[in-house]
């Protein structure tokens, strides 16, 4: 990494203001960050058939010709490495009322189980995609992406996916934000 001037970081420069008090401006900085309105997904995907979820938040469409997903995930996330090698992914919606579901994906040791009746992963029963890619039984629905672009950026990894299918799973219903939790990401 070059030196940089003070003031400055990697990506820009700072506001004069942030070094009069570091530490009041950082959580000033993270509380407006945590107002930004987010949804909460299951992200699925899986590494030499093995499937692997996690929770995300950072998620948002980018184009609609074609249909074009970002979705940003932690560099160091054992899912930037699943995503890579299997070159496609899926997005579940849950339920608004479920959002204990997604607490058993923030970084965890995934329990998979495959029996003779079908996947369960942390205790709860999943689907597989036309992709491979897991999905929860209790998803409203699905968006299954074809990987499209990957870009580092610092502590995440922004991948581009298209919209290769949309499966209704459960039906309508409001869907989990993060709102809807006491759980905060980034800032």
């Amino acid at each position: 990494m070059a030196l940089m001037a003070a003031g400055q970081t990697e990506f820009g420069i700072v506001p004069d203001h942030a070094s009069d008090d570091a530490i009041t401006y950082d959580k000033l900085r993270r509380r407006l960050l945590w107002g930004i309105a987010n949804g909460l997904y299951l992200l699925g995907t899986h590494q030499y058939e093995t499937p692997h979820v996690m929770a995300v938040s950072w998620v948002t469409q980018v184009a609609t010709a074609p249909k074009l997903l970002a979705v940003s995930v932690e560099f160091a996330a054992k899912t930037a490495g699943c995503i890579d090698d299997s070159g496609n992914f899926l997005l579940a919606l849950l339920p608004r009322e479920r959002k204990e579901i997604v607490r058993k994906f923030v970084k965890p040791e995934l329990e998979v189980v495959t029996t003779d009746g079908g996947l369960s992963i942390q205790g709860l029963a999943f689907g597989l995609s036309e992709f491979g890619n897991p999905f929860p039984l209790e998803a409203l629905g699905y968006l299954e992406m074809r990987l499209v672009s990957r870009t580092a950026l610092g502590s995440h990894v922004l991948y581009l996916g298209e919209v290769c299918d949309a499966v209704l799973v459960q039906g309508e219903a409001e869907i989990l934000t993060m709102r809807d939790t006491r759980m905060n990401y980034g800032g």
